[in-house]
């Protein structure tokens, strides 16, 4: 399973929900106001996005809720990290139980580079900030931070909420 995000005005991306009702897509707003929207397409096959950013799915725990929020942290790794962050992802993988807050979780696979996305999806923002204080996912903070100490272009976790 591959997912393709793009984004764009509401109005633009709008259209591709019109135009293709049998892809399984969600429309995201983003938190801050800026009038961003972020469409994900869930497919076995070719991305429809003019400029799609591209992720193999290589987990997914629980469905993704119709309504809520969807926090994306993006993790830049160097080759030689990749086996010690899927190690530490393992453990968290085991513990999400323990999180009833939690509503669903992907953990995709940038087709281009080596990066990963961890995307989250809550009822509020507080639930986010319980988990991301758990002992469970403190393992995967060295990850995350060190990508946004490396990248001025992609924040720590964009925030959006699904429309």
């Amino acid at each position: 399973m591959y997912v393709y995000t793009t984004t764009g005005t509401h109005p633009y991306l709008r259209t591709y929900l019109h135009d293709h009702p049998e892809r399984t897509m969600t429309l995201m707003q983003r938190a801050d106001s800026s009038g961003t929207y972020l469409l994900m397409d869930e497919s076995n096959g070719n991305s429809i996005f003019n400029a799609p950013f591209g992720y193999i799915n290589r987990y997914q725990y629980q469905e993704k809720p119709p309504i809520g929020m969807a926090v994306l942290q993006h993790i830049g790794l160097l080759p030689e990290d990749e086996k010690s962050f899927l190690l530490q992802f393992d453990k968290l993988k085991a513990t999400l139980t323990n999180h009833p807050e939690l509503d669903c979780l992907y953990l995709l696979k940038s087709e281009r580079k080596m990066a990963y996305l961890i995307m989250t999806f809550w009822q509020s923002t507080d639930d986010f900030h319980k988990f991301e204080k758990s002992i469970d996912f403190q393992p995967l903070l060295p990850y995350v931070a060190d990508h946004q100490s490396q990248s001025s272009e992609i924040t720590y976790a964009d925030v959006f909420y699904i429309r």
